[in-house]
């Protein structure tokens, strides 16, 4: 079953600032990563533990998908078949930087 893929605000801006600093490095590593990352998160339902429960959260349906050193933070709303993409988070320096 696939669901909509809805990136929050926050998420597109902090996307676009990782596909930004990756493309200074190697632009097809950047595009790569920003389709890898959305693609995954698109079937997450259609294996149950596709991604974790986020921690911080305590909260089934507030998973992540991991993508060293970045954490993708999304909520999925079986009510209207559709997954928020919430946050990229950096994980450098052992840290969750928001």
């Amino acid at each position: 079953m696939a669901f909509q893929v809805i990136l929050s605000p926050m998420a597109i801006e902090e996307l676009k600032s990782l596909v930004f600093f990756l493309s200074m490095k190697n632009q097809e590593t950047a595009e790569k990563f920003a389709h890898a990352v959305i693609d995954a998160a698109r079937y997450p339902l259609t294996m149950s533990d596709r991604g974790r429960m986020v921690p911080e959260f305590d909260d089934e349906m507030t998973r992540e998908l991991i993508y060293p050193p970045y954490r993708v933070v999304y909520r999925i709303n079986f009510d209207q078949n559709s997954i928020l993409i919430s946050r990229f988070w950096s994980t450098e320096g052992g840290r969750v930087r928001m």
